[in-house]
């Protein structure tokens, strides 16, 4: 079958930069289900020939009218399901915590409160301007901190696959407010960061990630958070997590939707027809594997059969125990240094998040006889075990 007579695209991904070719079918489509948001700027009325049109990902909260039905044959198929939050009942995120998640709201202002004490911490939404020279040193950042992450967990990000396509055009996008870039920064440094696309009042979160040496500080709990707060504080009624059967998407979302596949093919044609049949079908049918997780499972078979093991990349066990400084004369105040000293900066966080002290207050103590090293701030001092099943 001819390809060059087919147009495909995702919809919750690709409508920015593909509006035309949605435009050919529809003459209306909204994700808030509001009139006034209609997405559709320039409708084609005359006939768009005999492409074949393929829209995978189309949530079914999506309203939409065909440009000409007497043109088009449309067949759905359903696919996987997806996450969203509706936002419109909450007048503050205070508000959507203590009816939505009351039994984890304690824990994540916990996590929001102790990162704020720990460091000097900004929330920044980049929407409708950006420069460049910021566009490529966050989104460099982005792809480092999901390298590392999927690292950590013994396995690649599908994040990354299309990553030249999102880093090439969501510069423009952003500057058009059609997608966004949000970060959590210690200082000048980002430690989260979250690129979306923007869709009336919905704001559809596509890939996000954060810096793994301020995991203990829970980032993706407060991105999440202070997301929805900005969304809920500038008239976002809506905020889609996407596909994937994560648990925190399963803690936070309170709807949860169905996502199909649209195809459409002129009316009494035959190559469409069986098109639609052999890849609708085969979209049904892995979404039904997906749902079963059939995927997960046969991608661990391969590995075994591989005598592949997961190689998590974990940096070195350790934990971190109270000491009493002032109990040894042995111990000698040394320079913090990291590239010197066997001692991590997610170590140092650690040691922040649970001494609840600023970053600046810690010092670092050595008992060379013992060769052990401890964390001081000015509250609580701290022993680091390295290997502690050893010792």
């Amino acid at each position: 079958m001819n390809l060059s007579n087919k147009e495909h695209l995702s919809l919750l991904t690709d409508f920015h930069l593909k509006s035309r070719v949605v435009s050919d079918i529809y003459s209306y489509l909204s994700f808030s289900g509001s009139s006034q948001n209609n997405l559709i700027e320039n409708s084609i009325k005359e006939p768009a020939g005999k492409k074949i049109y393929s829209f995978a990902n189309v949530p079914d909260y999506v309203k939409s009218e065909i440009s000409d039905p007497t043109l088009w044959t449309e067949r759905t198929y359903p696919s996987i399901r997806g996450y969203a939050i509706n936002l419109a009942p909450y007048q503050s995120i205070e508000v959507f915590l203590k009816t939505h998640l009351s039994k984890r709201r304690k824990n994540i202002f916990r996590s929001i409160r102790r990162l704020e004490q720990s460091f000097d911490i900004k929330y920044q939404m980049y929407l409708g301007d950006i420069d460049e020279e910021n566009y490529r040193f966050l989104m460099g950042r982005l792809k480092d901190m999901i390298i590392k992450r999927f690292e950590q967990k013994g396995h690649k990000s599908d994040s990354l696959a299309p990553w030249d396509k999102v880093f090439s055009t969501s510069m423009e996008l952003i500057k058009a407010g059609k997608a966004s870039i949000f970060v959590v920064y210690n200082q000048t440094e980002p430690i989260v960061i979250s690129l979306n696309y923007n869709y009336g009042n919905v704001l559809f979160s596509y890939i996000s990630s954060y810096d793994i040496d301020y995991a203990k500080f829970s980032p993706g709990q407060i991105e999440l958070c202070k997301q929805l707060e900005w969304c809920i504080n500038n008239g976002y009624e809506h905020f889609d997590m996407g596909w994937g059967d994560m648990e925190y998407k399963k803690w936070w979302s309170n709807k949860i939707y169905k996502l199909n596949h649209h195809i459409f093919y002129p009316k009494k044609s035959l190559k469409g027809f069986l098109y639609a049949l052999a890849y609708g079908n085969k979209s049904r049918i892995m979404a039904v594997l997906i749902s079963k997780g059939v995927n997960t499972r046969f991608h661990n078979f391969k590995k075994k059969l591989k005598n592949e093991q997961k190689k998590y990349n974990h940096l070195p066990e350790y934990q971190l125990k109270d000491f009493d400084i002032s109990s040894t004369v042995q111990l000698e105040k040394i320079e913090l240094d990291l590239e010197k000293l066997p001692i991590t900066k997610q170590i140092i966080n650690d040691f922040l998040f649970l001494s609840q002290e600023q970053d600046g207050n810690v010092e670092v103590y050595h008992n060379k006889n013992e060769d052990v090293y401890i964390l001081k701030g000015k509250k609580v001092a701290k022993i680091i075990l390295f290997n502690p099943a050893n010792n």
